[in-house]
């Protein structure tokens, strides 16, 4: 729902977040309503002064009240708070009065807890019970600080009439949070800050919407029986032999190994393998290595001897290491792999604040322009597409790839390692952010070795557009697992999915609590009610025929319809010619009876329709600005594990799929553990014991 409104401020709150926070600090205070008063009836008057015993009776008296006063009102808060719909704020209009009083009686709560912590903290033991009394103190401090807590994180410094550019807000929100998290910043990295604010705030301009209306809408998307994802789609054409799941599986343990030692305590949870680790840390000893050449690791050489650790089991020399992270500066190893005759270069994926910027800058740029600016790649026409469009990439991960390939160049590793080991094959992999950036690599890499491989795993979906990828299937193979959010995330996705969230917002008739707890409970559990919508209402007239003839369903939590989805047709008429090319909005106007007028805010106000009813609700589609369509790189092999019906096993499953395919957004409950390497690892290890027990 909107933003709570009070104090002359918009805060990043709504009225019906006060369900959760009420009922548990009710529940708290009561816990310390019950021991203050077990502790007052069983101690007092015993061992106290009776000077003493008038005063501990005001403190600890005053402090019950206040509690009892402040738990009633968190629950009549938490019960206000439960009514509505999201977005049907009038029957909340009573939160805003009852935070008026909560923030007096929050202050003398404040002041008393003082006297009283001077009083119980004095020198001499005023009672017998005095140290019970101290932790009694000690507590209420624990609420005071929980609810400063809470304030700072809802706390918007703008004030409301300063909300006029919702955009300029959105801009300085993302920076505000950028700067809280107390990154580094220079010259390229404050341009890449306010890049990363500025696509940002496109993705909500217009909106006003809290992050929990957000979760709500999420879980709504996850559930909705509307909701289909487009089917993946096979890729028939041959692949070539070195693209299988065994070598795959080979090299994805060299993208997982570059991690450092974070992954590898997390994937090797046994006391023998965190003895090996503490073992072979050389904590501000000065390593050195003869035959590894190591770049920036941290003073104990934990992520050098982690990766050391990994791979000892195998026929590997290490070589170069960097685990130098700046912007566009993303670690990387190259090593010999004897056991595949490969000399391979691992890219780390996104493990740091740093890496979180490399990823969001979404930017594009011109691949062929960064090449032929170089003297070497000048002369490779293959980089360019056939009709001579350009070819784009993602910015950060262009730049970090050119940094990779910059270095490795200047330091000759490539050449040093061809001369030890003549005939090796060069393989570049890398997993998440790493995948992303090791394609690129190796379209940076291909004018010198003609035939370099690439193993991406989980890459991004948004590295680079259909005009690379011709040349992009040739070298790259990627591994998309299950449900991986990550392959399927790109500018129009996203965009598609934020529409998605806002349309089922506006037509759900569930309060927020209720879908949080269900939603949440239906992606892990078999839920025992029933969520999906009814019919749709027969008294429904669409008097403008904006509703499309095959948009007939309505969204999950949907009791009595309020909007329907708009053809895109018509959203294109009302943003006029003048729209194409940039960002544009629209007003629908929703009445009670499913009609709706439809009008551009880019046109004059005389040229809109009257209001179809004075009980309307107005709400705003923002059109994505025109981007390039980018996709994940190279072929794809989409691997999972399928359930069996009737059974609670799992099948492995294994098919090359059109990169098309991932263009939306798939939400489920394993959306994100399925791009962990380690599941990646499952899915193959399972896909490759299956192909080993067929005849």
């Amino acid at each position: 729902m909107p933003a709570l409104v009070a104090f002359g401020r918009r805060w990043r709150i709504g009225s019906d977040d006060f369900v959760f926070p009420g009922l548990t600090e009710a529940l708290v205070r009561f816990i310390w309503i019950v021991l203050g008063s077990v502790a007052v009836a069983l101690h007092y008057p015993k061992d106290c002064e009776k000077k003493d015993k008038t005063e501990i009776l005001i403190y600890v008296s005053v402090l019950l009240l206040l509690n009892i006063v402040v738990t009633l009102l968190c629950l009549v808060m938490a019960r206000i708070s439960a009514r509505g719909a999201i977005m049907e704020s009038n029957p909340r209009k009573p939160i805003a009065t009852l935070i008026y009083v909560r923030v007096p009686l929050f202050l003398f709560e404040i002041v008393w807890t003082i006297i009283a912590t001077i009083e119980v903290f004095r020198d001499y033991n005023i009672c017998g019970f005095i140290t019970f009394l101290r932790v009694v103190v000690c507590l209420e401090w624990t609420l005071v600080a929980i609810v400063v807590v809470g304030l700072i994180v809802v706390f918007n410094p703008i004030k409301e009439d300063e909300m006029n550019d919702r955009a300029l807000i959105s801009r300085r929100g993302v920076s505000r949070t950028f700067n809280l998290l107390k990154i580094k910043e220079d010259s390229l990295m404050r341009r890449a800050l306010e890049d990363i604010a500025n696509l940002m705030s496109s993705f909500f301009v217009g909106q006003d919407l809290v992050a929990s209306d957000i979760a709500a809408g999420l879980l709504l998307v996850v559930h909705s029986p509307s909701n289909e994802y487009p089917p993946t789609k096979a890729d028939v054409r041959a692949v070539p032999a070195w693209m299988t799941p065994a070598s795959a599986l080979h090299f994805l343990h060299f993208a997982t190994c570059v991690y450092g030692w974070s992954t590898y305590l997390m994937y090797n949870r046994s006391v023998a393998a965190w003895s090996a680790l503490a073992k072979s840390v050389k904590c501000c000893s000065g390593m050195r290595c003869d035959q590894v050449l190591v770049v920036e690791d941290n003073c104990c050489m934990c992520n050098t001897a982690s990766l050391q650790l990994a791979t000892k089991g195998r026929n590997v020399d290490l070589f170069y290491v960097s685990f130098r992270n700046r912007l566009y500066e993303v670690p990387f190893a190259v090593l010999a792999d004897h056991d595949s005759h490969s000399i391979v270069i691992a890219i780390r994926g996104s493990l740091s604040l740093i890496d979180l910027v490399t990823d969001l800058t979404l930017d594009d740029e011109v691949f062929s322009v960064d090449v032929d600016c170089d003297p070497v790649l000048v002369g490779d026409h293959s980089l360019d597409a056939a009709d001579g469009s350009e070819v784009r990439v993602h910015r950060g991960m262009l730049r970090s790839a050119r940094y990779v390939f910059d270095t490795i160049r200047k330091k000759s590793v490539l050449e040093d390692l061809y001369v030890l080991n003549p005939g090796y094959q060069l393989v570049v992999c890398g997993h998440s952010l790493g995948a992303g950036v090791a394609s690129l690599l190796t379209l940076l890499l291909k004018q010198q070795y003609p035939s370099v491989r690439c193993y991406s795993y989980s890459p991004p979906g948004c590295v680079i557009s259909e005009n690379g990828q011709a040349e992009m299937e040739t070298h790259v193979m990627s591994v998309i697992s299950g449900d991986d959010v990550v392959p399927r995330m790109s500018y129009q996705s996203m965009h598609k999915l934020r529409e998605n969230v806002e349309m089922e917002l506006r037509q759900t008739t569930r309060a927020k609590y209720e879908i949080l707890i269900k939603g949440f409970f239906r992606l892990f559990f078999h839920a025992p009610w029933e969520l999906s919508s009814p019919p749709l209402l027969g008294e429904g007239v669409d008097t403008l025929n904006l509703i499309g003839e095959r948009t007939a369903s309505v969204g999950y939590g949907t009791e009595t319809p309020i909007a329907l989805q708009i053809p895109e047709e018509r959203i294109q008429k009302a943003l006029g010619a003048d729209a194409v090319g940039g960002a544009s909005t629209v007003a629908i106007e929703m009445t009670e009876r499913s009609s709706a007028s439809l009008h551009s805010l880019n046109t004059p106000s005389s040229l809109a329709p009257t209001p179809l009813s004075t009980t309307s609700s107005i709400f705003t589609i923002t059109k994505a600005p025109e981007r390039t369509v980018m996709h994940p790189p190279g072929r794809c092999l989409y691997v999972s594990l399928d359930p069996i019906e009737g059974s609670k096993d799992t099948v492995p499953k294994s098919e090359w799929i059109d990169y098309r395919c991932l263009s939306e957004v798939k939400l489920s409950a394993s959306a994100m553990t399925d791009h962990l390497p380690k599941s990646v690892a499952n899915v193959l290890e399972r896909l490759l014991e299956t192909q080993a027990e067929l005849p």
